[in-house]
């Protein structure tokens, strides 16, 4: 197994911030399953995330890569979080076999508030990839917007 991911953002300040390369997996990478680094939410003031991952090549038999955001209360253990309706915040696993790649998978902006979702006060997008030595190259963005409380 290669571990090739670059994490990068840093810090997420203002009411709206765009994260290009949170997770970067270089040369077809073959980890399982990678954590970005960690949103702090500990003001409670995240109310919309979108996550998209931009596939630019593939490898292995029938692969598929799933982004799913995950919380913590302590910014150690991580769960996948549920919206209101108590489904996983998540792509679904999304085949990435296409000719070259060329695939884009993403989570449309979950929104917090009334009969939505609460998040944790940690949040991350967690990059699962499955199928047969699946490997990717791909380029992650997220983007947290924070409300006025």
């Amino acid at each position: 197994m290669t571990l090739a991911y670059s994490r990068t953002g840093g810090n997420i300040t203002g009411r709206s911030q765009v994260i290009r390369g949170y997770i970067v997996a270089t040369g077809n990478d073959t980890t399982a399953t990678i954590n970005g680094p960690a949103i702090d939410n500990t003001d409670g003031r995240v109310s919309a995330v979108g996550v998209q991952a931009a596939v630019s090549d593939k490898s292995g038999t029938s692969p598929t890569a799933n982004l799913q955001l995950v919380g913590s209360n302590d910014a150690t253990n991580w769960f996948v979080v549920n919206n209101a309706s108590a489904a996983a915040i998540q792509s679904g696993a999304q085949s990435t076999s296409g000719a070259g790649g060329g695939t884009t998978i993403g989570i449309n902006f979950d929104t917090a508030g009334a009969s939505r979702t609460i998040y944790p006060p940690y949040l991350a997008v967690r990059l699962v990839q499955a199928g047969t030595t699946p490997g990717i190259t791909a380029n992650v963005t997220v983007q947290v917007v924070r409300g006025h409380n």
